[in-house]
Protein backbone atom coordinates (compact mmCIF):
# COMPACT_ATOMS: atom_id res chain seq x y z
CA UNK A 1 0.00 0.00 0.00
CA UNK A 2 0.78 3.36 -0.74
CA UNK A 3 1.93 6.18 1.81
CA UNK A 4 -0.32 8.30 3.11
CA UNK A 5 0.39 11.87 2.23
CA UNK A 6 -1.27 15.00 4.13
CA UNK A 7 -1.55 18.64 2.64
CA UNK A 8 1.15 20.15 4.19
CA UNK A 9 3.27 17.02 2.50
CA UNK A 10 1.81 17.62 -1.12
CA UNK A 11 1.68 21.24 -1.40
CA UNK A 12 5.24 22.40 -1.52
CA UNK A 13 7.44 24.85 -3.87
CA UNK A 14 8.45 21.70 -6.13
CA UNK A 15 4.54 21.09 -7.59
CA UNK A 16 4.61 21.95 -10.80
CA UNK A 17 0.79 20.92 -12.21
CA UNK A 18 -2.16 18.69 -11.25
CA UNK A 19 -3.92 16.30 -13.61
CA UNK A 20 -7.36 15.44 -12.90
CA UNK A 21 -8.68 11.42 -13.21
CA UNK A 22 -12.05 10.79 -12.17
CA UNK A 23 -12.53 11.72 -8.67
CA UNK A 24 -8.72 11.45 -8.11
CA UNK A 25 -6.07 13.96 -8.88
CA UNK A 26 -2.02 13.19 -10.32
CA UNK A 27 0.73 15.79 -8.12
CA UNK A 28 3.07 16.37 -10.54
CA UNK A 29 6.29 17.39 -8.87
CA UNK A 30 9.62 19.24 -10.56
CA UNK A 31 12.18 15.74 -9.63
CA UNK A 32 9.60 13.66 -11.79
CA UNK A 33 7.76 12.14 -8.77
CA UNK A 34 4.07 11.80 -9.49
CA UNK A 35 1.67 11.13 -6.25
CA UNK A 36 -2.55 9.86 -6.83
CA UNK A 37 -5.09 11.90 -4.69
CA UNK A 38 -8.43 10.87 -3.41
CA UNK A 39 -9.53 15.02 -4.09
CA UNK A 40 -10.49 16.27 -7.29
CA UNK A 41 -9.37 18.71 -8.90
CA UNK A 42 -12.08 21.15 -8.29
CA UNK A 43 -11.42 21.12 -4.40
CA UNK A 44 -7.59 21.11 -5.14
CA UNK A 45 -8.00 24.44 -7.14
CA UNK A 46 -10.71 26.32 -4.90
CA UNK A 47 -9.44 25.56 -1.17
CA UNK A 48 -5.57 24.62 -1.76
CA UNK A 49 -4.16 26.12 -5.07
CA UNK A 50 -6.04 29.00 -6.19
CA UNK A 51 -3.09 30.40 -7.69
CA UNK A 52 -2.69 28.05 -10.04
CA UNK A 53 -3.60 28.20 -13.41
CA UNK A 54 -6.44 25.74 -15.07
CA UNK A 55 -4.96 25.48 -18.81
CA UNK A 56 -7.95 22.59 -19.65
CA UNK A 57 -10.54 20.77 -17.80
CA UNK A 58 -8.15 18.65 -16.49
CA UNK A 59 -5.05 20.57 -15.55
CA UNK A 60 -3.69 22.88 -13.42
CA UNK A 61 -0.48 24.23 -13.75
CA UNK A 62 1.85 27.02 -11.38
CA UNK A 63 2.66 28.98 -13.42
CA UNK A 64 6.15 29.91 -11.43
CA UNK A 65 7.32 26.72 -13.08
CA UNK A 66 6.08 27.08 -17.25
CA UNK A 67 9.27 27.65 -19.39
CA UNK A 68 7.72 27.79 -22.47
CA UNK A 69 4.26 28.98 -24.48
CA UNK A 70 4.09 27.54 -27.71
CA UNK A 71 1.84 29.58 -29.46
CA UNK A 72 1.30 27.80 -32.58
CA UNK A 73 0.77 24.39 -30.66
CA UNK A 74 -1.67 25.75 -27.53
CA UNK A 75 0.73 23.99 -25.74
CA UNK A 76 2.74 25.01 -22.88
CA UNK A 77 6.18 23.48 -21.62
CA UNK A 78 7.27 22.41 -17.79
CA UNK A 79 10.67 21.24 -17.92
CA UNK A 80 10.21 18.30 -20.33
CA UNK A 81 6.64 17.91 -20.30
CA UNK A 82 3.87 19.84 -22.91
CA UNK A 83 0.82 20.31 -21.71
CA UNK A 84 -2.07 21.29 -24.19
CA UNK A 85 -4.27 24.63 -23.56
CA UNK A 86 -7.62 23.92 -24.09
CA UNK A 87 -8.87 26.00 -27.52
CA UNK A 88 -11.94 27.46 -25.44
CA UNK A 89 -9.83 28.68 -22.35
CA UNK A 90 -6.67 30.10 -24.81
CA UNK A 91 -7.73 33.51 -24.67
CA UNK A 92 -8.58 33.74 -20.93
CA UNK A 93 -5.58 31.18 -20.16
CA UNK A 94 -3.04 33.73 -21.91
CA UNK A 95 -4.67 37.03 -19.89
CA UNK A 96 -4.50 34.96 -16.79
CA UNK A 97 -0.74 34.04 -17.23
CA UNK A 98 -0.14 38.17 -18.42
CA UNK A 99 -1.71 39.40 -15.49
CA UNK A 100 0.60 36.71 -13.33
CA UNK A 101 3.70 38.00 -14.98
CA UNK A 102 3.09 41.52 -14.30
CA UNK A 103 2.36 40.75 -10.59
CA UNK A 104 5.41 38.79 -10.54
CA UNK A 105 8.29 40.70 -12.96
CA UNK A 106 9.07 36.79 -13.84
CA UNK A 107 9.97 35.81 -17.65
CA UNK A 108 8.39 33.74 -19.69
CA UNK A 109 10.40 32.35 -23.06
CA UNK A 110 7.19 33.18 -25.68
CA UNK A 111 8.00 30.61 -29.09
CA UNK A 112 5.74 30.92 -32.34
CA UNK A 113 5.89 31.83 -35.36
CA UNK A 114 2.88 33.86 -34.86
CA UNK A 115 2.13 37.00 -33.34
CA UNK A 116 0.87 37.12 -29.77
CA UNK A 117 -2.82 38.39 -30.05
CA UNK A 118 -3.28 42.05 -29.52
CA UNK A 119 -6.28 43.47 -26.99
Amino acid sequence: MGKAHSWPDLVNPELTHLVGEGNYTWLHYKNGKSVLNAYTLKTWHNQRLPHFIRIHKGTLVDPNHVTKWLWDKHEIQIGDCFLRVSRRLFLSVWLAFMAWKQSTRDQIVWHSNYQKPKL
